[in-house]
């Protein structure tokens, strides 16, 4: 099942809705809270001139002191009927934001629900997005004052909070177990932060990740509900390509290789002797090196630079653009317990191009990828260098492998609510 993703429901349609199913006193309670909330923020806010993190601290102040005199602290739960989801979200990184975030809205609306979303650093959005809801997703929000202000709020009104990531983010032996070579002090920051992540997943009621192994390392830490909520190809995967002009390259076999994050040696040293060998077999072969994180040639041999084509990320139509100038995208993971909670993404991203990966068998990657049918599983080196060959072996290879993932991708990866991508207990929750 393909979706757009919707715009945020409108607020006057939103209190429409609120009126017709809970009357017009609630619609009308509902905007006095909404003025409150602007008023504060923009007043109190600037009474106060101790900067965003202060004003994030006293923003409700006047509306909680105000509905407390008044005996009308704790809100409405409403009406059964009246379903609406409100997502703050940590909404600095597109992939995670589109995969994480977008993507919800296609749960949601499967389960009959509205939808709203708002950037955590936008307080007023984010207040006036709970006010509307009946029930609210965090995704990747850290401690702060506005996130403790964000769930103060939701337990006021009677809201049931789920908590959302993609990465181990809350666990300092995955983080401090990760082989991916990021700087020491980044390291500790991720460590440090830790604690913090974890103390706010549970401050909410369940939690909600991409990967059966995220799952696990979550419920070794919270006695909380866990459920599985992958990523899955949406309407931009599936809605095809758009013309492109083809990558410089000579007539021999393209790889590529997409990075959207720092530190990704570790993980291309797992492919790095085969892939050398691959190149070095052939003068016309070449690898692309698609967005950022990994140096101009990857630190690869100096005597293949010529080979090696660095082209930046560009919007996601024209990414999957590039990668469909390749016959395979390579996926190389290192063995860690970081890695092990990847989702499959990039073999999806992969896949809407037309294209089979060759990938290591981390994380979910075993879930979307089938060996030799929709494109390689290779561990070992000598796994590596049997993908390789088998690439090469025919010139139409990775076509058909690709022609096969694309078909995979529209039949088992489109449907949010399908009991492969959405645990039936998040879907349950959802609707109750």
């Amino acid at each position: 099942m393909a979706y757009t993703v919707p715009n945020p429901l409108p607020l006057a349609n939103r209190l429409r809705t609120i009126a017709r199913e809970e009357g017009t006193r609630a619609a009308l309670g509902r905007v006095a809270n909404y003025g409150r909330i602007r008023l504060a923020q923009t007043t109190v806010g600037k009474a106060v001139g101790f900067g965003t993190a202060a004003r994030s601290i006293y923003a409700l102040g006047p509306t909680w002191q105000h509905l407390a005199r008044s005996g009308v602290f704790f809100g409405s739960q409403g009406s059964a009927q009246q379903r609406h989801l409100a997502v703050i979200a940590e909404a600095s990184l597109p992939q995670c934001t589109r995969y994480r975030v977008e993507q919800m809205s296609g749960l949601a609306r499967a389960c009959g629900m509205g939808f709203a979303a708002a950037d955590h650093r936008d307080e007023a959005e984010s207040l006036t997005a709970l006010q509307m809801a009946s029930h609210v997703m965090l995704y990747r929000l850290e401690p702060g004052a506005r996130t403790w202000m964000y769930l103060y709020e939701a337990r006021r009104l009677g809201l049931p909070v789920l908590y959302d990531l993609d990465d181990p983010l809350f666990s300092v032996p995955a983080i401090t177990g990760s082989q991916v070579s990021l700087p020491e002090i980044l390291t500790r920051h991720f460590a440090d932060a830790a604690p913090g992540i974890l103390a706010v997943m549970g401050a909410c009621d369940a939690i909600s990740v991409s990967t059966p192994a995220l799952v696990e390392a979550v419920r070794a830490f919270l006695p909380r509900p866990v459920f599985l909520r992958r990523n899955y190809a949406d309407a931009d995967m599936l809605a095809g390509l758009p013309g492109a002009a083809p990558v410089a390259g000579g007539p021999g076999l393209t790889l590529a290789l997409a990075s959207g994050s720092d530190g990704r040696l570790g993980d291309l040293e797992v492919a790095r002797p085969a892939l050398e060998r691959f190149l070095a077999a052939d003068s016309g072969r070449r690898l692309m090196l698609i967005g950022h994180g990994l140096d101009h040639h990857a630190g690869l041999d100096p005597s293949l630079v010529r080979q090696i084509i660095p082209v930046p990320f560009q919007d996601y139509p024209l990414y999957l653009a590039q990668l469909a100038e390749a016959d395979a995208v390579l996926v190389p993971l290192a063995d860690d317990p970081f890695n092990l909670c990847k989702s499959a993404v990039r073999a999806f991203d992969a896949a809407a191009a037309g294209r089979p990966v060759i990938a290591s068998p981390f994380g979910d990657l075993p879930a979307a990828v089938r060996h030799g049918k929709t494109g390689w599983l290779a561990e070992t080196e000598a796994e590596w260098d049997a993908a390789f060959d088998a690439l090469a072996a025919r010139a139409d290879r990775g076509r058909e492998l690709g022609r096969a993932a694309h078909a995979e991708l529209h039949r088992e990866w489109s449907d949010p609510a399908s009991a492969r991508i959405t645990d039936a207990g998040l879907r349950e929750w959802l609707v109750s």
